[in-house]
């Protein structure tokens, strides 16, 4: 599985999404071995909102955001059929603690964003996330965008009210060196979004906020034309098949201020990377480079293939990330990353497999591992299980 197989992954993810959620609402009663204690009682389920892809958008496949209130925040992406038509446009919306659904803001994808393939982030009243395509009437110019809706400015009778783009993606000329935002954006310390990009290679970039602080924009002054962003973007990296590239997930901050990601091609066999970056685009340093296995007759011994998770940084000072597919079997694997002897993730990082996924137990984990008060990691798999979904 090389590079030309990465838009396939990609393409599987909603599918495979949609598995993991009909497995983890399946019930299967098994018995119960002499002695053994009772199973806890069944989770309830309470549905919150149907969806009817045309006014309340569809296909809400990538996560909720949770805020302070209680409010749940997330995007439909809407669905494309083979004819080239979408059923449903893309819709940021909150669901709030009494139940109530609102739509925040319906997207045109010729001056908002298309295809949203990640989670909100939620700062303050703002939340920011990304479309992978769109913003632009012409090709060349709609390569997605980096949007921010303003949740105290946010009108039912307005639309507009409340949103804005902070970059569009995309060159005028054809000259490109960044395009498609596929991974959620990172809020880091010093207080400037971080983010990716995949086609062409990628990219990791930094927005920064205006010189108040704020992600401001000048509204457009016509439905058609396009906001104007009151701080800076700048691009800190430029990914290469030598230490990685093609990046699906975003970045995460660790130790040292670093900027820490994975890359779902390149590296030294070209499948994937684990890295760290300096928010100003130095110290670029390639943590692993994943060497496949476990799929095609004959593989030899690998680690995987195609990393498309975040990471987490554990209570442990560990890194830890998922592979969907290949290493020691076709299952994929979870990893771990520990620092050198000086705390510092450098090239005497070591990395080990802590676990390989088997079909009976699932395989084909596609997200991050959480760590939950208890100390341990928890995760979904797309494929797999006693029920094979």
């Amino acid at each position: 599985m090389r590079r030309s197989s990465l838009p396939l992954i990609r393409v599987a993810l909603l599918l495979a999404f949609l598995a993991v959620l009909a497995g983890s609402l399946r019930s299967e009663a098994r018995p119960r071995a002499p002695g053994a204690s009772a199973a806890p009682p069944a989770a309830a389920l309470t549905i919150l909102h149907s969806f009817d892809s045309t006014a309340d958008g569809s296909v809400p496949a990538f996560g909720l955001t949770l805020g302070p209130d209680g409010s749940l925040y997330g995007l439909t992406i809407g669905v494309s059929h083979k004819d080239g038509t979408t059923t449903g446009v893309p819709v940021a919306f909150q669901i709030a603690p009494d139940g109530t659904y609102h739509v925040l803001h319906r997207f045109d994808q010729f001056t908002d964003g298309l295809k949203p393939l990640a989670k909100l982030l939620l700062v303050g009243n703002q939340l920011f996330g990304t479309c992978s395509a769109g913003g632009g009437s012409e090709l060349t110019q709609s390569y997605g965008t980096v949007f921010v809706i303003d949740l105290s400015k946010v009108s039912p009778a307005d639309n507009a009210a409340g949103f804005g783009v902070l970059h569009y993606f995309g060159d005028p000329s054809g000259q490109f060196t960044d395009a498609n935002p596929k991974g959620a954006l990172f809020l880091a310390s010093d207080g400037n979004l971080y983010g990716t990009t995949y086609y062409f290679g990628g990219t990791v970039f930094q927005i920064k906020p205006d010189a108040g602080g704020h992600f401001s924009v000048t509204a457009r002054t016509s439905p058609s034309g396009k906001d104007t962003f009151n701080g800076t973007y700048t691009k800190i990296h430029d990914f290469s098949n030598d230490t990685g590239q093609s990046p699906l997930a975003g970045v995460i901050q660790g130790p040292g201020g670093f900027l820490y990601g994975t890359t779902a091609g390149g590296g030294s066999t070209s499948d994937g990377t684990v890295y760290k970056v300096g928010t100003d685009g130095h110290g670029y340093t390639l943590l692993h480079s994943f060497s496949g296995g476990g799929v095609f007759s004959g593989d030899p011994p690998g680690d995987g293939y195609n990393p498309q998770c975040d990471l987490l940084f554990a209570s442990d000072g560990s890194l830890y990330g998922t592979i969907p597919v290949g290493g020691a079997g076709p299952g994929g694997n979870v990893f771990q990353i520990k620092p050198g002897a000086d705390g510092v993730f450098g090239a005497d990082a070591s990395f080990q497999v802590v676990h390989n996924f088997s079909r009976t137990e699932g395989n084909g984990p596609l997200g991050e591992v959480i760590q939950a008060s208890d100390g341990n990691l928890y995760g979904a798999t797309a494929l797999g299980g006693a029920g094979g979904s």
